[in-house]
């Protein structure tokens, strides 16, 4: 388990919750918010999500896909 914010993200079933609230998550979607929240108050670039999330050789490459499961965690996760 990890804490974030008010939250906990449950690595073993990919579940976030919060005041009650839990959303299911990918697991892509779960090692992406890990790889945001820890360390806390760190600056997280697009290139190095797509290395360390993605496994891309670098972060050159020209995608959306980081938005787009930005995006899906954002409606996902209760708004606190």
């Amino acid at each position: 388990m990890i804490r974030i914010g008010r939250g906990l993200l449950d690595l073993d079933t990919a579940c976030f919750s919060e005041e009650g609230a839990t959303a299911a998550l990918t697991a892509r979607e779960a090692q992406l918010l890990t790889h945001l929240a820890l360390p806390p108050g760190r600056v997280v670039s697009r290139e190095e999500l797509l290395v360390n999330v993605w496994g891309y050789r670098d972060g050159t490459v020209r995608t959306r896909t980081v938005d787009v499961h930005i995006q899906q965690l954002r409606e996902k996760l209760p708004h606190g």
